[in-house]
């Protein structure tokens, strides 16, 4: 159906997010700011359209984008993700081919005398140089300067996903660059309320930090939220109970529609959508989660084994990666990759950090969580040992920077 949901009632928070991108490259200095939402509540539809207004601005702008993992995390590992998009480091590259990517970028930042020490900061996290035995403050201050170099070349919007799971490391350097940056640099912050609720002091006396609280839409943004879901708006009935029942949770009611679209429910019909039937004889779900099972347990048996293969690997994975482990040739896999974007569960993502291979995210993490509950717990500790033995074949030439990554496989089948 090509639906797109608008972006409803957060117009004053994305004001004030382009006033500080504006007042970080006015003041040349950094500022830190926090969104912090429950699940489904609108983080990542804000930031997309703050990149997209960046985007359409006639001067540049540098956009970096990291995030934090509940699974199979690695140590910094959002600083090692910008940095290889910022080098354009591939994940099957050879280690002297990522090494020569890294130092052609640095070269073109202008480091100067700062060049060496960052060069070898980031290899030591990218687990791509000798020595990786270095202390935290080195580390954080070679950070510090490739952050602030590629603020200089052009202002930098630095996104860090989920950071309500970041470890005390990353927290920790997020913080840093927040105190001790320069140049017109915003450290954005996408984060669950856990955040505070685990690190209430986070942001704590910093003049240049914010926080801004996403709340779930009132209730005439939730009906103008449904009016634009479809074509022709839901029918008025529909859209009063959903309203009622998702209680402002963007992404709840736009995965009810969606459901009621993969069941037949709603049928566009006469220029408009109507229902199948009566609307006291809709069967509506208690909660996102259940409406996503809902959605998945509708697919064909082939797509929703193939979205629960792809929630073992993570919320990104690759389609070579995922036709491995489901024993499929590639192009059945892509196929049904292609439905599952038809419905809005998985999208592409571009560039592909994986050289030769197509790289997807599914369009929601609580998508990927629930496709993952919904393996038996045997099947999930097969597939995740599977995984770890595609990494090691794979990507064998790099394996130092990936240990930590296999490990977690492997302990996640063990548990």
């Amino acid at each position: 159906l090509g639906m797109e949901s608008p972006m409803v009632g957060r117009a004053s928070e994305l004001t004030l997010l382009k006033e500080t991108v504006r007042r970080a490259v006015e003041d040349e200095r950094p500022y830190l700011v926090t969104v912090v939402g429950s699940a489904g509540v609108g983080k990542s539809r804000l930031i997309w359209e703050l990149e997209k207004y960046l985007d359409g601005l006639p001067d540049d702008f540098h956009w970096r984008k990291g995030r934090c993992l509940a699974y199979s995390n690695t140590s910094f590992g959002p600083i090692a993700e910008v940095a290889k998009a910022d080098a354009r480091i591939l994940d099957d590259d050879q280690p002297s081919v990522a090494r020569s990517k890294l130092a052609g970028r640095l070269r073109a930042l202008d480091l100067g005398a700062d060049e060496v020490q960052v060069r070898d900061a980031l290899e030591a996290v990218l687990a791509i140089g000798d020595d990786r035995d270095r202390p935290r403050e080195v580390l954080f201050e070679a950070w510090r300067r490739y952050f602030v170099a590629i603020a200089r070349a052009a202002p930098l919007v630095l996104v860090v996903e989920d950071v309500h799971w970041a470890d005390d490391g990353v927290r920790g350097f997020l913080d840093f660059l927040a105190r001790w940056g320069e140049g017109p640099l915003v450290v954005l912050c996408l984060a669950r309320h856990e955040l505070y609720e685990q690190h209430p002091s986070w942001g704590g006396g910093l003049r240049n930090a914010s926080t801004i609280e996403l709340e779930p839409l009132v209730a005439s943004e939730a009906e103008a939220l449904m009016d634009g879901l479809l074509d022709g708006g839901v029918p008025a009935t529909l859209g009063e109970r959903i309203t009622e029942l998702t209680e402002g949770n963007p992404l709840f009611a736009e995965e009810m529609v969606r459901m009621l679209v993969d069941r037949g429910t709603l049928r566009f019909s006469d220029g408009r959508w109507q229902l199948a039937r009566p609307v006291d004889e809709v069967e509506i779900p208690g909660s996102v989660q259940a409406v996503l099972a809902a959605r998945l347990d509708a697919l064909p048996e082939n797509e929703k084994r193939i979205a629960q293969d792809a929630a073992v690997i993570g919320r990104v994975f690759w389609d070579q990666q995922v036709a491995h482990i489901a024993r499929d040739d590639l192009s059945a896999t892509s196929e049904r990759l292609r439905r599952l974007r038809v419905k809005d569960l998985v999208v592409p993502r571009e560039p592909s950090s994986l050289a030769g291979a197509g790289e997807f995210g599914f369009r929601h993490v609580l998508i990927r969580d629930v496709a993952y509950e919904s393996l038996p717990k045997r099947d999930r500790a097969a597939l995740h040992r599977e995984i770890a033995e595609w990494a090691e074949s794979e990507l064998s030439d790099r394996l130092d920077e990936f240990a930590e990554l296999i490990a977690n496989h492997l302990a996640a089948a063990v548990a």
